[in-house]
């Protein structure tokens, strides 16, 4: 009976599981709609637009048929932005204040005709002018979503119902857990009182089963966090049934005089554990892991290299895990921070996280991340070099301890000892990442394993357990660095290199890509090289350049190198292209390649160019102009203010420099070393 009741309160429990899911999908599309309805009204009743535009892209929904065939009425379309329009584009343009979706079936140099598809007329000709953008995706039928499933009304009463069925749902939930409450008390009451204390047989150790049982009770009485299994009124013992010692039955016999500790202990049962059984689940638990889960083969010699297909499985696993990187630095990233994750997972026994400990771990993984690898230090001295990293960062994981356990106000009695134990599990991560590279595996081990046995409470750890920690730990880096070389290794080319000068004097290397392409005899020297220093190929040859030097800053990072500092040159005509600008500033939108990477600037090509470049500085972008042999004019000194260098040939009496400007310039004929 007991057992019906329960199955009746779990299928009670799953429906309000799936209620509650229900509930947060609709209120994330209500708060949706509600700010997207903001949204519009922003744009067209206070700024006065014509329509609302997301980053470049509208939305429109289609009234007519038309277009019938590749947009049918009710449909939305999703128009970008552009002046970029070709024959037999779909396009939205105003017209007699209204806007139409047409195809572009004429073009004449700024005007162009439309014509709906399934239309025997052509439109009147517009001009660019008019046009709001083209056409880049149709969205069948979301005219209907609208006005049904994305009506507020129809969501607001959805929520109201489901709100008012788990309403139901909890109280037939309270309901039958009385129920069973109830059924135990009547059991109980039929067990004779025994004014005995507590016994625990001990079990003999000849199986692992036992063993871990055995280690499973100590647990129970010596941890803060769980259930005493301590009364005068209490007996626990494990028996073997008829003789046969595959089969073990757990059984708890207590006397509870009160509904406060018939609570604690109303999910004990009487359980058949079958030992093969056993072994089969955990195979079985074991061998779905392995298909969604990094693969990470503890089993493989320590010093075989990872195999190339299983490193390929890894990244596409962690690609389909992960959102998709827009460069090669924030995969880079991306890899590491999976790789802390899993050093966490096994560093804390692949426990599952408590209350309060994933908001405590992401803000050590943060902190950690930023320190370790972007030099972020808050207001911690950062005049470290990779020597002595490991300490630096430690201050760092104090910081965050300290921080932590001094901004909490809630009622977790056990959040300082989450917060140290973290603070114990990065300390270790910290230390395995800085021995990671340490190439004898006998070193390497030792030095994890006083590390591991400084730092955690081994009381219940054998020694085996130990090393077996150890080598998990060896494996879990040395896979996901291979993860990581062979990503990079994919970024390097015989056809390019890179050439880095350094700068007399500072930390600065001027970068030139150099080619190692073969060209017919029939060209001369001059054309070829005039060919690939300027005009359209000069421009793409620099996502090139970014590319390689990606992989070289990627290092940088690992190693704790954040002195180098990268000079290179962009073709001054890129700066009148703004998509094109903005693809290549993209390839290196990250802090670290953001101070890393310094651009140049020719200051006899910035006319015209100012105001591209102080909004690019104001993202963060750094820059460095060279000054040459020219007269700084006045209305220039602005622009040397915001960037990093002035370089200049040799001193120049004609420029009256400001004392405050004189540190930031660098003597050097700098041109040659970037062209």
């Amino acid at each position: 009976m007991i057992l019906v009741q329960e199955a009746k309160a779990r299928r009670i429990k799953t429906c309000e599981k799936v209620i509650n899911i229900l509930l947060n999908i609709f209120i994330v599309v209500f708060g949706l709609i509600l700010l997207i309805s903001i949204y519009n009204n922003i744009q067209i009743n206070i700024l006065k637009n014509d329509y609302s535009s997301f980053f470049g892209y509208s939305i429109f929904e289609v009234q007519t048929g038309s277009m019938s065939g590749a947009i049918e009425a009710g449909d939305w379309v999703v128009v970008k932005s552009t002046k970029d329009i070709e024959l037999n584009d779909i396009i939205t343009f105003k017209q007699d204040n209204e806007f139409t979706t047409h195809r572009v079936i004429e073009k004449y140099s700024d005007t162009y005709v439309t014509k709906g598809d399934v239309n025997n007329g052509k439109d009147e000709p517009i001009t660019s002018d008019a046009i709001v953008g083209k056409v880049v995706n149709v969205l069948p039928h979301f005219g209907i979503l609208r006005k049904t499933l994305f009506n507020p009304l129809v969501v607001i009463s959805l929520i109201v119902t489901l709100f008012l069925i788990n309403f139901a749902l909890k109280k037939e939930d309270a309901k039958q857990e009385e129920k069973i409450k109830q059924k135990m008390r009547e059991l109980i009451k039929k067990v004779p009182l025994k004014n005995k204390k507590t016994e625990v047989k001990e079990v003999k150790k000849e199986t692992r089963e036992n063993r871990i049982k055995m280690r499973f009770r100590k647990k129970i009485d010596h941890s803060k966090d769980s259930m005493k299994v301590k009364s005068n009124n209490t007996k626990l013992k494990i028996d073997k049934i008829n003789g046969n010692d595959d089969i073990e039955v757990l059984e708890v016999e207590e006397l509870f005089p009160s509904d406060e500790e018939l609570d604690k202990t109303m999910y004990f049962r009487m359980i058949q554990v079958d030992k093969n059984e056993i072994e089969k689940t955990y195979s079985k638990i074991n061998e779905s892991k392995k298909e969604n889960d990094i693969i990470i083969d503890t089993k493989e010699d320590d010093k075989e290299e990872i195999k190339e297909e299983v490193i390929k499985h890894n990244l596409e696993l962690l690609q389909n895990k992960r959102k998709k990187c827009r460069t090669i630095i924030e995969k880079a990233m991306v890899i590491k921070e999976e790789e802390i994750e899993e050093l966490i997972k096994t560093i804390n026994f692949n426990q599952e996280y408590k209350t309060n400990e994933p908001s405590i771990k992401e803000a050590y993984l943060k902190a950690y991340i930023d320190a370790k690898y972007y030099n972020n230090c808050g207001d911690i001295n950062v005049a470290y070099n990779g020597r002595n990293v490991i300490l630096r960062v430690d201050t760092v994981i104090d910081k965050i301890k300290d921080e932590l356990i001094a901004n909490y106000k809630g009622n977790d009695t056990k959040y300082n000892n989450k917060v140290m134990k973290f603070n114990i599990i990065f300390k270790i991560i910290n230390y395995v990442e800085k021995n990671a590279k340490i190439k004898d595996l006998d070193e390497k081990k030792k030095r994890y394993k006083d590390k591991l046995m400084d730092s955690l409470n081994t009381s219940y750890l054998t020694d085996k357990d130990i090393n077996n920690l150890v080598s998990k730990l060896i494996k879990i880096t040395k896979t996901y660095r291979s993860m990581l070389n062979y990503s990079l290794s994919k970024m390097q080319t015989n056809l390019f290199k890179l050439h880095y000068s350094k700068i007399e004097g500072s930390k600065i290397f001027a970068v030139q890509i150099e080619h190692n392409l073969s060209f017919s005899k029939v060209y001369s020297d001059y054309i070829i090289e005039k060919t690939y220093n300027e005009g359209i190929v000069a421009e793409d040859k620099l996502a090139v350049l970014l590319n390689i030097l990606s992989t070289r800053i990627v290092k940088n990072m690992l190693d704790g190198n954040f002195s180098s500092k990268y000079l290179i040159y962009i073709p001054y005509d890129l700066y009148d292209k703004s998509t094109k600008i903005g693809n290549i500033f993209e390839m290196f939108e990250d802090e670290f390649a953001k101070n890393t990477i310094i651009v140049l600037l020719n200051y006899e090509e910035i006319k015209g160019n100012k105001q591209v470049i102080k909004n690019l500085i104001k993202k963060g972008y750094k820059f460095a102009i060279n000054i040459g042999n020219n007269k700084i004019k006045e209305s220039d000194l602005e622009l040397m203010y915001i960037v990093e260098y002035i370089f200049m040939e040799s001193e120049n009496k004609k420029n009256k420099i400001p004392k405050d400007l004189r540190n930031k310039i660098i003597y050097n004929k700098i041109m040659d070393k970037v062209n």
